[in-house]
């Protein structure tokens, strides 16, 4: 996999791009080696020149973390309840970290 993603990372610095966003099972699959359980909760898979990370929801969390070749897994939860109970953070606090990576 890290052939694709060194790769990846020639062109992004080719063209300047900091951060790109991998939308789509059969790119997720090609960039990560992760195939998601079901589709039917948003995924993304993100490269930047450090790291190639998963923003998965809670549900996919535990197979993520096992067949994903990722650098982290980020895990949003869309339950409040899951929140309080010290699970993970919301998908606004994904949100916060990924446009720390962008900007």
């Amino acid at each position: 996999m890290s052939t694709r993603v060194d790769r990846l990372r020639e062109e992004m610095r080719r063209q300047e791009i900091g951060l790109a966003l991998i939308l789509g099972h059969e790119n997720m699959f090609y960039y990560s080696n992760y195939k998601a359980i079901i589709y039917s909760r948003q995924i993304i898979i993100t490269v930047d020149e450090k790291r190639v990370s998963a923003i998965v929801p809670g549900l996919e969390e535990d197979h993520a973390k096992a067949h994903a070749t990722v650098d982290q897994v980020l895990v949003y939860y869309e339950h409040p309840e899951k929140v309080a109970q010290g699970g993970s953070r919301k998908i606004t606090q994904c949100k916060r970290e990924l446009e720390e990576l962008i900007f």
